[in-house]
């Protein structure tokens, strides 16, 4: 599908985390998220989904 619009390299799993860093942005807790995605554990979706909070400030 991605492949047909012109987007060979967009992969179901870019889809995934785009949506994931969507609702991290938004604020969604990874309960939330992992909810969203289908993952049974939440670790899954926080170690491989959602970003390091830093403080970018520094």
């Amino acid at each position: 599908m991605f492949a047909d619009a012109g987007y060979p390299w967009v992969t179901s799993h870019v889809d995934l985390k785009t949506v994931a860093t969507l609702m991290d942005t938004a604020g969604l807790t990874a309960r939330q998220a992992a909810d969203q995605l289908g993952h049974a554990e939440v670790s899954t979706t926080q170690h491989n989904y959602f970003g390091r909070r830093t403080d970018r400030r520094r």
